[in-house]
């Protein structure tokens, strides 16, 4: 009922939602974007970036669409800040349009203007049954700036110079003129139907009817300002901690080191730690890296102790917007080859800072190949993306261990992306502060998180199926083949079940760990089933080279030569042998001739 309801709220409304923004004439002009600057003696003036002659023409495109919408003039201003152009992916779209602003964002005074108490939203929309939420789009250019700052949105082009009328996108305090504006525009009803927050607008009813009076969208539950809403009440939102949740369980001492390494950095936040850590702690050994002991149910007992530990609500802080008092905020970054990581902390410096939410996401793609510099500041931009609006309007610092980043706000030469970041970047008030790779601690250990703790690609997916349904054949082996087991068997050269069967039990009498595995059996985690042995899901597979190798030949060769981190990610969970980890890496995917 309330997907057609939405539907037919949105057609009869259609006309207040224009695909193009409103001419300047039909612009409200009660509320003003003003440029208070620091030091009103500076008068900025840069010269134009270099444009290539080919995009001169789309660029002259356009500017004549804002000339002719009213949003730009001719200018004589003795302000001049640069603006370029970024070419996109489709040869036919236009580029986009970025300005410039970063020397006149640092002698701008920042907008105190406050933003509303989350918790106050929060406890108003759980009143509701039914919400709906609306995100605002171009909202920049409905705002005018004032007629006598209109001189300082100056940009040089090409052609000449020319000035904004409506707010451009750069500029620092542009988030929150918009949040002025709106709270203009929507005073009497804020805090009865409907509440704003930058540029969503959520709204909540008590019943359908009453919904229809206040909007067109229709929602049970909803995601807004970092929890989740529904008629069972308020949540945090669980991403915040979902990477820790979800950290898989280790199968080598690097993987016990990174996750001992996250936990021992916010140990002054965990007071019964170490009665867990004692547990752990003897699997980071010498001896245990050249021979990761068994997993048992006292090592899981740990482990998920202490992931409890991490996401319980004693350790994680929440950040007060209200009252910061001496409290800072504070993001640490730090990427690797294949993933970026942060950590979003609240407190009076640093290292007495708690944490409020761990973000970890690994690199795909083109990502895969920018360069080590790009890749610290893509981390940078990720994490004030994931926590926009802890961050959006506030001051703040980010950490990096990427000396150079201090001066990026300052380089002349960008590259399509960083030009794009940079315009993103702007709206945001901090300073970018170097730290040692040693002290990025947390930033460092979600950069380099196991693999298997990402959803794997189709592909990979496919191959994890057909290993995993080809173990479970085995386990019944009357039973006829499925499709997955005959492209299994196609890819590995066993021609059956039975095949497999054999060659797996007749390694298991000549392999001599699998021999002290079998007369321990009963040990926590290890069983038997039709001859085969298992630890706990996961398939023992004995030392015969010509099985091992057909297991990596087909996750990494025959679908598509994944990378290693892909590969493991694919068989870790089905299959175990002492040292897999190190054999697949070093002895197949580097030696792979065709990588």
């Amino acid at each position: 009922m309330l997907w057609a309801e939405n539907a037919a709220m949105k057609s009869e409304f259609a006309s207040l939602f224009p695909d193009d923004i409103p001419h300047l004439d039909d612009l409200p002009t009660n509320i003003y974007h003003h440029f208070t600057l620091k030091d009103p003696e500076i008068v900025i003036q840069w010269r134009q970036y270099n444009c290539p002659k080919k995009y001169h023409e789309a660029w002259k495109v356009l500017l004549q669409q804002h000339l002719d919408a009213g949003h730009m003039r001719a200018s004589d201003s003795p302000y001049t800040s640069p603006a370029f152009l970024i070419p996109k992916a489709d040869p036919d779209a236009l580029p986009q349009w970025v300005n410039d602003y970063c020397v006149l964002n640092s002698n701008t005074v920042p907008d105190m203007h406050p933003l509303p108490r989350v918790a106050d939203i929060l406890a108003d929309c759980s009143q509701g049954k039914i919400w709906g939420k609306i995100d605002m789009m171009n909202s920049f250019f409905q705002t005018c700036v004032h007629p006598d700052d209109v001189k300082y949105t100056a940009i040089t082009m090409p052609f000449r110079l020319y000035e904004w009328l409506v707010m451009p996108q750069g500029c620092r305090n542009a988030p929150l003129t918009h949040q002025r504006w709106m709270f203009t525009a929507l005073r009497p009803l804020i805090g009865k139907i409907c509440h704003i927050y930058l540029d969503d607008i959520i709204i909540w009813s008590q019943t359908l009817d009453e919904h229809r009076c206040n909007m067109s969208l229709f929602l049970t539950e909803l995601d807004f300002l970092g929890h989740y809403i529904s008629t069972n009440g308020i949540e945090a939102d669980p991403k915040k901690v979902e990477k820790i949740v979800n950290w898989p369980i280790p199968h080598n001492t690097g993987h016990i080191r990174a996750f001992l390494g996250l936990v021992c950095y916010i140990a002054p936040f965990l007071p019964k730690l170490a009665n867990f850590t004692n547990v752990l702690n003897p699997l980071t050994t010498k001896d245990a890296k050249l021979h990761f002991p068994q997993w048992t149910t006292e090592h899981q007992r740990a482990f998920d102790s202490i992931k409890e530990l991490i996401c319980s609500r004693e350790v994680l802080a929440v950040i007060n917007h209200d009252d910061l008092g001496c409290n800072k905020i504070f993001v640490s970054c730090d990427a690797s080859d294949f993933r970026t990581g942060a950590m979003l902390s609240f407190g009076e410096s640093l290292e007495t800072a708690c944490p409020v939410a761990f973000e970890s996401c690994t690199l795909k793609g083109a990502e895969l190949n920018y360069p080590v510099h790009e890749k610290e500041l893509f981390a940078i931009v990720r994490a004030l993306k994931k926590w926009r609006v802890d961050l959006l309007g506030v001051p703040f610092t980010v950490y990096t261990d990427h000396r150079m980043l201090k001066n990026f706000f300052h380089q002349k030469e960008l590259s399509r992306c960083q030009a794009r970041w940079q315009e993103f970047l702007a709206q945001y008030d901090f300073k970018i502060k170097y730290i040692k790779g040693e002290k990025n601690i947390a930033a460092d250990v979600l950069s380099c998180l196991p693999a298997d703790l990402d959803i794997i690609d189709p592909l990979c997916h496919a191959a994890t199926a057909i290993l995993q349904t080809a173990t479970h054949a085995l386990c019944h082996i009357h039973e006829p083949p499925t499709p997955l087991v005959i492209a299994a068997s196609s890819h590995l050269s066993i021609s059956s079940n039975l095949e497999w069967l054999h060659l797996i039990k007749d390694g298991y009498q000549e392999d001599k760990w699998c021999i002290c595995l079998h007369s321990n059996l009963g040990v926590v985690g290890t069983r038997e089933q039709n001859g085969l042995l298992f630890i706990g899901d996961r398939l023992v597979i004995p030392h015969v080279p010509k099985l091992r190798e057909a297991i990596f030949r087909l996750v990494h060769n025959s679908l598509g030569h994944f990378r290693f981190d892909k590969s493991y990610a694919a068989i870790c969970n089905g299959y175990y042998w002492p040292n897999m980890c190190k054999e697949l890496e070093e002895l197949y995917v580097l030696a792979c001739e065709d990588c």
